[in-house]
């Protein structure tokens, strides 16, 4: 690494520096550094490169006039060498890439936080910026001012596009020595798609593309290389967004500035550095449960992913109105709690905010999580964050890098899961910690299952489940999976990344290390959660339960009586073609009986209280008095056996909507069939 003149006052401050920092590593019980094996001075920081016993890399970075011991700044180097490429964190933050081991977080007086895996050396050459001409776009279906930078895209689906080369594609880019391609845009009307189409990098004629949605808020968008194909680059597509994927009708106009490929992106992540908040450690799992309620679910809004046809699309910020729910505010977030609610359950879809190969999340993505936390927080709900959508259906095989996560016996996917869920984890504990009290509770993952369409087992793994035929009179068999060895092996699977997270989330410290943490069974099923309580099939075909393998396993915590385990049930169904239109005394004897098994397992064997943590039926599919009938029943077994209902609210108002909350005007659909289900889990 080159060196530029250090000032002699300089050489002063960097001495102080690297004593703050040697102060910091002992503190943290690591292996103090070995003198500076290179000193860099860039735009007024002072960069040093440090070795720790041959294995660490440490590169610290400081600002020349702001180097006091109480207040300093060091940040990890990235892939590459430029000022902009480092992740400056403040208030004696410190962010390390190790070689081997996870990238860490570590804070003056505490221990490390570790951060997702570091891949930062060796680093590549620097490079200036390269341009891409704007006097390249091709108007296609759009138009583009050159004059002005002002790009107008038709709705649906029309593009513009930047061609690099002929349709023999013998002029293509070679972006070998870069990492990103940003894009600078102003007053953007609508979220439009940017993609990266690539040729065979072995000739075979073929193409492929990195896609990446721009958000209407971001005046700066970079979309990362596909390290694959970036050596050859043939076009980049600007396209305005499906109706189907937006609310937005209109076309879309944006102002292009500027358009380039860069070796770097500054990453500030999001710590929770704030004044901590005591913790109410006295109250045992059962209490927490029982005062959580009635709650409702922040359904189609953080939750949003991106389309099964289309994988690889990064959606940004405005991913949270693609499902045609409105954008989150605080007073939309504080008036259910005013009318009754005591607990919000906010789904958030993490993976296709992942930007680089270390699974970081987009800060900026975080920071909008963290604001409708703390909105929920400061109107005074229990507030469950989960890991939402990461799994789902048609994934990969084997998975992609930060594809998300999903339960199948494959050793390449569940690396590459515990490798997600490790990271994700680690990283929401850095943003929620001692800033929060009891009142956020954490959920490991949601409905986790093996979506593997060749196993097709996904929501009743390892179950032998009944139906009750009306026009014979006896429950008869639906599916008899107990013997299927993919669903057997996938409990074990499911075993291991519930312990991973929790193992994750303890190991972050501060007010996590006791936080109350919700715990799913496969696919969150009240049937896998079940214990194998030697049902006979006998048993099963008169009664209507389902028979569980009993593989199910609470993680062991380090914590003392802080695990709730959780379930979702829709006793009225869940295909809005053919719901149930009755609520019979079967399906009462089926929930009655499923409820008490879980209590008398859980609660009062093990202390372990069970939330529901989704639970609702379609509002114009199935008439209010049989919704009425059963929310009156559903809440008042739930509250006598201990638990909590959180009502799953989608957020929009279609026909085969669920949402009982109007997000834009401010009210309940159906003042009445709220009000049953809040009298119904006060009680008598």
């Amino acid at each position: 690494m080159k060196t530029s003149p250090v000032p002699p006052d300089s050489l002063l401050r960097l001495a102080a520096a690297t004593a703050v920092f040697a102060v910091a590593a002992a503190r943290a019980e690591v292996p103090e550094p070995c003198p500076a094996r290179a000193i860099c001075i860039t735009n007024g920081q002072v960069e040093i490169v440090h070795h720790v016993d041959r294995k660490a890399t440490y590169h610290t970075c400081f600002a020349c006039d702001d180097l006091a011991a109480d207040d300093w700044r060091a940040v990890a180097a990235s892939r590459a060498t430029s000022a902009l490429d480092y992740d400056v964190c403040s208030n004696g933050i410190v962010r390390v890439p190790m070689d081997n081991a996870p990238r860490r977080f570590f804070r003056i007086g505490s221990s490390y936080k570790p951060f997702g895996k570091d891949d930062a050396l060796p680093r590549a050459p620097v490079r200036a910026d390269l341009e891409v001409p704007l006097s390249k776009m091709e108007e296609k279906e759009g138009s583009f001012d050159a004059s002005t930078g002002t790009l107008v895209l038709p709705k649906p689906n029309k593009s513009s596009q930047i061609w690099f080369g002929n349709y023999q594609w013998n002029e293509p880019v070679d972006a070998t020595d870069y990492e990103w391609l940003v894009i600078e845009k102003r007053d953007a009307t609508d979220t439009f798609n940017v993609r990266i189409y690539y040729n065979d990098p072995d000739g075979g004629g073929g193409s492929f593309q990195t896609s990446l949605g721009c958000e209407t808020y971001r005046d700066r968008c970079y979309i990362r290389l596909d390290p694959r194909y970036k050596g050859s680059i043939r076009m980049i597509q600007f396209q305005a967004a499906s109706n189907a994927w937006h609310y937005v009708p209109s076309d879309t106009v944006v102002t292009l500035d500027r358009i380039y490929f860069t070796q770097s992106r500054p990453v500030v992540p999001v710590v929770d550095d704030g004044p901590a908040v005591p913790f109410d450690d006295s109250i045992p799992a059962t209490n927490l449960v029982r005062a959580m309620k009635v709650g409702w679910n922040l359904g189609g809004s953080l939750e949003c992913n991106a389309p099964s046809w289309d994988p690889d699309l990064r959606l940004g910020i405005d991913t949270e109105v693609i499902w045609s729910a409105p954008y989150c505010t605080e007073e939309m977030i504080r008036w259910p709690k005013e009318h009754g609610y005591s607990t919000i359950r906010i789904p958030v879809t993490w993976y296709n905010h992942i930007i680089d190969t270390d699974y970081t999340i987009d800060p900026d993505w975080m920071r909008r999580v963290k604001q409708v936390v703390d909105w929920a927080i400061g109107a005074g709900y229990y507030v469950i964050l989960d890991e939402h959508h990461s799994v789902r259906e048609n994934m990969r095989r084997p998975l992609a890098h930060a594809d998300g996560y999903i339960v199948r016996d494959n050793p390449d996917d569940i690396a590459e899961s515990r490798r997600f869920l490790r990271a994700v984890w680690e990283q929401i504990c850095a943003a929620f910690n001692d800033g929060y009290d009891e009142h956020l509770i954490f959920e490991t993952m949601n409905e986790p299952r093996n979506t593997d369409e060749t196993h097709g087992h996904a929501w009743q793994p390892g179950l032998a489940c009944y139906y009750y035929n009306e026009q014979l009179g006896y429950w008869r068999t639906w599916c008899d999976n107990r013997a299927c060895p993919e669903c057997l092996a996938d409990y074990a699977i499911l075993n291991d990344y519930n312990q991973l997270c929790l193992d994750t989330i303890r190991a972050s410290g501060g007010n996590n290390a006791r936080r109350f943490v919700m715990v799913p069974a496969l696919s969150t099923n009240r049937n896998t959660l079940r214990a194998d309580d030697g049902m006979t099939d006998e048993q099963s075909r008169l009664t209507g339960e389902a028979q569980s393998p009993g593989l199910f396993r609470m993680p062991r915590d380090t914590a003392r009586d802080k695990l709730l385990a959780t379930i979702h049930d829709y006793a009225l169904g869940t295909d809005s073609s053919n719901p149930e239109t009755a609520f019979t005394d079967a399906m009462k004897t089926d929930l009655a009986d499923c409820f008490r098994a879980l209590y008398n397992h859980y609660t009062a064997t093990n202390g372990i209280p069970v939330v529901i943590g989704e639970a609702g039926a379609f509002r114009k599919k199935i008439p209010l008095s049989v919704r009425l009938e059963w929310i009156r029943f559903f809440a008042a077994l739930a509250r006598r056996h201990g638990m909590a209902v959180v009502y799953w609210d989608s957020g929009e108002d279609g026909e085969a909507t669920m949402a009982e909350f109007d997000r834009t005007g401010l009210r309940f659909f159906e003042p009445e069939f709220v009000q049953a289900m809040l009298d119904a889990m006060e009680g008598d």
